[in-house]
């Protein structure tokens, strides 16, 4: 079982940051597809081992399509070395979101062998921790 990202989340602050047509909502880590369509989803996740021993980390894009049963819809797992070391994963799918009422999306963590002492990295000016969604066409 993973644990739901479900806050702090906001809209970047880089200056290089864009967007066409109407955004994604969120609400308690639950994002919502402003239309209907097939959206390219990736979430990315940086995380810094905390002087632990080696472990696992998995990070998880997690799909309802009729706005309460979640089942995960793409995974990837990664190592973390000791001593404080970063390590980096991102995961991909497309989703069909034929209903903005029901098809949604949100975002899980998931640590094996003694990742107690992993952090999760974020930061206010650029995405370290974070999803991008993409339209790419009518459903």
């Amino acid at each position: 079982a993973g644990t739901d990202f479900s806050s702090n989340w906001e809209v970047s602050d880089s200056n290089a940051y864009g967007s066409l047509g109407s955004a994604m909502t969120e609400s308690s880590g639950i994002f919502t597809f402003p239309s209907t369509g097939y959206w390219y989803v990736v979430f990315n996740m940086l995380s810094n081992g905390g002087n632990s021993s080696a472990q696992y980390q998995i990070a998880k894009i997690v799909t309802t399509t009729d706005d309460s049963n979640y089942v995960i819809a793409a995974y990837s797992a990664y190592a973390v070395d000791t001593l404080n070391y970063f390590a980096s994963c991102t995961v991909d799918t497309i989703i069909d979101v034929t209903s903005t009422s029901n098809v949604k999306v949100k975002f899980q963590y998931q640590s094996q062998s003694g990742g107690s002492n992993t952090v999760i990295l974020c930061a206010d000016a650029q995405q370290l921790t974070g999803a991008t969604f993409i339209r790419l066409g009518d459903t």
